[in-house]
Parts: structure tokens; C-alpha cells; sequence
């Protein structure tokens, strides 16, 4: 039955007079309380109800019969007043109605402390129940009972305000969140106790609908998501909603595509966490890569999820998405952490900007044999004048070749300077192209010139922990030659800014070629350097002085070395 013949059958139970049970079942979240009660107001708004009274009672920890009693007519209200919610004033007026009609004893109890603990317990509850009659009356909740209040309890009671006080009785429940014995019960019960029974079991499409209408609905965005994901759950599209907001607040003043790919993770993320028995985990999502599969045995459900991000258009969890995860799970995000990551993440779109556009300017070239040069040249121009803080040396020497082979002597000319002056705050190791994995593509003498000019013109600026720990993997003569020149004083600084695992790794580095045994001059006195450091750091205290030697670091070694080395003689001995 479509989601919208469930309705009109809802609304048909609500106007009508006759004595009824209906019973509406469907999982949880998708909607069962919220069109029961949009209706029933809808109704109640056009003087369309068919009874005069109405009770709502949710059954969420009511832990007795008694108290299921009391409840319902605590919360019975009038359908012609405008808000159908209980509150002081509808008691009062159900407890003089009580009066008028001849039950005096009710206020009398209640206004009698001394008599009222003479009152055996449930009486009052009793009594007050007598005036439940000719009530539309709503069970939501059926599944989250108290311990204390049977099943089958609560289905003998709409059975008996239908059959003895012409009642229309609606029980709203997800009958597979019931334990197996009320399972049992609830089906063996159900068709002699309802009249009606409908299954409220919308699809995505249709749980999205009733999550966009009332008076607080889900974004289009949010919407748009949850409908690509095929959630089906009300209350989680919420949080899903709450997310997205959050997000959209500390993405304001980005590229739109930043907040973009933020919803699209966050909301498969909130999902997850929120509904984990439809949803892909998060533990699955950690690792999720369409490209790198997981290998052995899986269950059936893998290959559903994986089919799912697929449509989703979810390829791989990244370190921005594990940083989202945590927000999910926390119930906020660390703006540190995010705000750099979508910092990153935005400086990627926006270089992908330039490379599309370089390479499409490029395609003009590649892809017609029309006789279109100035146009090509111009296109090429145009998107490298804007790209050429990440365009590659040998794109540079692409783009230069091409200009020169038109003709364009100048026009390349002013590009090379355009771009070594984009690329200015480059290391010089940038420059030198001894070190660019493809020296053999730079064939232009001019671009050759313009780098080994800037190269020569860029002071050495060299991060010595790094390389100190990078060692034992791997070095260039360059290296070589500055670590050996570096100062005892400036190795001391080193060891003492260093901590913990960095500490150890710069240590290993910096010792490393005591090993070498055909180490040249300049790589002995790196660890000879390194170990006078470490004996000055030794001598400041006592607790030092037991950390080198633990490291095999004498501390009486001759001072004359010591001095030798800070002047910078790599040949002096120990």
C-alpha cells in the first residue's frame, strides 16, 4: 500500500464515530508519530475529528496498568480547542467536569491528604478512568513499555475502551523491536483486538517528503543527500541536518565546493553513526578504499555497501573525512583541525582549477589541425600567466619550446621571467636541476639559465633536524658537506630541542656513519661533531651525563678535538 493510501486510511479512522481499533506498525523513525498527529490535527483544525476527545499517551517507560490509565486521562483534551496538547488547565477541567457530573469524590479525594492515603493504591486511577468515554485515543510506543506493563495488557485494554466505552483506539509500534515472546503475543492478539492494521513503511523518497514539510524541515541539501543514501529514518535526517549546518557555519567565505564535498562525507558519516544497524559502519568506512579493497572473506553485506557508496559517488575515506568521522562521533569539530584540513583541501580545488585550464588551453593545440596558432598561443598564455605557480619545469619548457618554434621569442622570454618570479619562494633545491627527476625534458638553454641563475641566487636553507634523521635512509653529497661544516653549538641545539621518537631518529642519523667503514673525511665528522655535543650536553648535570653514556658516549675525549672541530677542520683527529 503506497505511503499516501496509508494516509487517507489514517485520516478516515480519525473522523470516524464508531467504536475501532487500528494498529500502525512500521520501523522506527519513518514518520508513524508525526503523520498520525499532523493529521489528527489537520482534522481537528476543520472540526473534522469524528469524537470530541482526544488522549495521546506515549507508553515509553509507563511501567503499569494503573499508570497507563491515569495517563490517558491526564492527557484527554477537548478536539475542538486548538492545541490538542495536556497540560494543568485540561485537568482542571476534566477534574470539574467529574464534578458536574456527579463525582464529587474525585476532588474530594484529591483535596484530602489523610483520606487519600486511606485509598487503596490505583483506586484514584480508577475512579478518574470511569470518565474515559467516547475518546479517540492514541498508544504510541508500544515496543519501549516499562518492564512492569504486559503486552497483552495494553491490547485488552484498547480491546475493552472499543468494545465497553466506544472508544477509536490507534497503536503506533515497530513490532520487529519487540522481544520474541511479545512478538508472539502481539500476533496471536492483534486480529482479534484491530480492525485496522496498516504497515507505514515509506520509501526514502517518501520519508524525505514528510521530513521536508511541518514547521522545522530538513535543508535541500540535506534532503538531497539523505535521498541519495536512501535514509529513511526521520529523527537521524534531523541530525543529519544539524550536521550540514554546523559545517556550513565554518565554511563560510570558502569555495563552494569545499562545503560541497564536507555534506557529502558528513552526511554518509552522521548516518553511520546514527543508524548503524542500516548504514555502512564507520569501522568499515575508516579504511574504505574503491580502489584497495579488502581481501578474504566478507559478508553479504559488503558488496551492498560498496554498491551504495559507488551511486553515492564515495570513493575513499581521506585524513579530511577521518577528521569529520571524529566530529560525527563526538558531537563537534575540532575547528583546528578542520580548519587547516579544509584549508588544504582548498588550495587542492583551486590548483586543479589551474591544471584543468593549462591543460585544456593545451588541448587546443593537440586536438585539431586548424589554423588556429594565435589562438592556441593565447589560450596557452592566458591559463599559464594564471597557473604558473604550479605548472612543472618541464611544462615550462613545453610551453617556452612552443612559443619560440611560432616565432614568439619575446612572448616566451616574458614567460620564463613570469614564472621564476611565481616561483620565488621556492627552496633552491628547486632550482637546481641536477636534483629534477626529469633534467633530461628541460632542453631550452634559456629556461636552463634562468633556473641555474636563481639557484646561485637563493641563500641554502637547509632544516639540519631533518636531514639529521633522515640519514641513515639516504643523503646527497650536498648534505654531506653542510652537516659536516654545521657547528658543534648548533648540533647541541639540535639534540636539546629534540624529543622523543625525533630525538632518537636525529641520534641514529647523526651517529650513523661510525658504521661506514669507507665513510670519506667529511661523513666521520658528523658523528665526531655529534659526539662532542653530546659530551657538553653530558657535563651539565648528572642526570646527562648517565643519558650519553648510555649512548656509549665517553665524556673526558680530548678537548683539543673539540676545539679543532668548532673551527671546522674536518681532518683533525681525536
Amino acid at each position: 500500500m503506497s505511503l499516501e493510501l496509508v494516509k487517507k486510511e489514517i485520516a478516515d479512522f480519525v473522523a470516524g464515530e464508531d467504536q475501532a481499533v487500528l494498529c500502525l506498525r512500521g520501523p522506527w523513525g519513518v514518520g508513524k508519530t508525526y503523520s498520525w498527529d499532523a493529521i489528527v490535527r489537520d482534522k481537528a483544525d476543520t472540526n473534522s475529528v469524528g469524537l470530541n476527545a482526544y488522549a495521546y499517551v506515549s507508553l515509553f517507560g509507563v511501567n503499569s496498568l494503573d499508570a497507563l490509565k491515569a495517563a490517558i486521562f491526564e492527557n484527554t483534551v477537548s478536539t475542538k480547542q486548538r492545541n490538542l496538547v495536556a497540560d494543568e488547565a485540561t485537568v482542571a477541567d476534566l477534574m470539574g467536569e467529574l464534578t458536574k457530573k456527579g463525582r464529587p469524590w474525585a476532588r474530594f479525594v484529591e483535596n484530602a491528604p489523610i483520606i487519600k492515603s486511606w485509598v487503596p493504591p490505583g483506586l484514584t486511577a480508577a475512579l478518574t478512568f470511569l470518565s474515559v468515554r467516547n475518546t479517540l485515543v492514541c498508544f504510541d510506543d508500544l515496543e519501549r513499555r516499562g518492564r512492569g506493563l504486559d503486552l497483552t495488557d495494553v491490547l485488552g485494554l484498547a480491546s475493552m475502551l472499543r468494545d465497553r466505552r466506544g472508544c477509536r483506539v490507534s497503536m503506533l509500534l515497530n513490532e520487529e523491536k519487540l522481544e520474541k515472546t511479545d512478538q508472539q503475543s502481539f500476533h496471536r492478539y492483534l486480529e482479534k483486538v484491530s480492525d485496522v492494521s496498516l504497515r507505514f513503511d515509506p520509501t526514502s523518497e517518501e520519508a524525505v517528503a514528510i521530513a521536508c514539510s511541518g514547521s522545522s524541515p530538513v535543508s535541500e541539501r540535506s534532503a538531497e543527500l539523505c535521498r541519495a543514501l536512501g535514509v529513511r529514518n526521520i529523527r537521524v535526517m534531523k541530525k543529519i541536518d544539524r550536521t550540514l549546518a554546523s559545517l556550513k557555519t565554518l565554511t563560510k567565505g570558502r569555495d563552494a565546493r569545499v562545503l560541497s564535498a564536507l555534506e557529502r562525507s558528513s552526511a554518509l558519516f552522521a548516518w553511520s553513526h546514527n543508524e548503524p544497524d542500516e548504514a555502512p559502519s564507520l569501522g568499515f568506512l575508516r579504511t574504505y578504499n574503491t580502489n584497495a579493497p579488502p581481501e578474504g572473506d566478507h559478508e553479504a553485506k559488503v558488496a551492498a555497501w560498496n554498491a551504495l557508496l559507488s551511486a553515492y559517488g564515495y570513493s575513499h575515506t581521506d585524513d579530511l573525512d577521518l577528521i569529520l568521522m571524529r566530529g560525527v562521533e563526538n558531537g563537534y569539530f575540532d575547528t583546528s583541525l578542520l580548519g587547516d584540513a579544509i584549508a588544504k583541501l582548498e588550495e587542492n580545488l583551486v590548483a586543479a582549477d589551474f591544471d584543468e585550464s593549462f591543460e585544456e588551453a593545451w588541448n587546443l593545440y593537440h586536438d585539431s589541425f586548424d589554423d588556429n596558432g594565435e589562438e592556441v598561443l593565447n589560450a596557452i598564455e592566458t591559463a599559464f600567466r594564471a597557473a604558473a605557480g604550479r605548472i612543472t619545469p618541464t611544462n615550462l619548457n613545453g610551453t617556452v619550446s612552443l612559443f619560440r618554434q611560432l616565432g614568439q621569442d619575446q612572448r616566451a622570454s616574458d614567460l620564463i621571467k613570469l614564472y621564476m618570479e611565481a616561483r620565488k619562494d621556492e627552496p633552491r633545491q628547486f632550482f637546481n636541476l641536477d636534483e629534477y627527476p626529469f633534467r633530461e625534458n628541460i632542453t631550452e638553454q634559456a629556461v636552463i639559465d634562468a633556473f641555474a641563475a636563481k639557484a646561485a641566487s637563493v641563500p641554502e636553507k637547509r632544516n639540519f633536524p631533518e636531514l639529521l634523521a633522515k640519514l641513515r635512509h639516504g643523503w646527497n653529497p650536498e648534505d654531506i658537506d653542510s652537516l659536516s661544516a654545521l657547528p658543534v653549538d648548533e648540533y647541541e641545539k639540535i639534540f636539546k630541542a629534540a624529543k622523543g621518537q625525533q630525538l632518537r631518529q636525529i641520534l641514529a642519523g647523526a651517529l650513523s656513519f661510525d658504521s661506514v667503514t669507507n665513510a670519506t673525511p667529511e661523513m666521520k665528522e658528523i658523528p665526531k661533531r655529534a659526539r662532542l655535543a653530546l659530551q657538553r650536553i653530558g657535563a651539565e648535570s648528572p642526570i646527562n651525563a648517565r643519558r650519553v653514556a648510555q649512548r656509549g658516549i665517553v665524556l673526558n675525549e680530548n678537548k683539543t678535538a673539540a676545539a679543532e672541530s668548532e673551527a671546522g677542520a674536518p681532518e683533525a683527529s681525536q
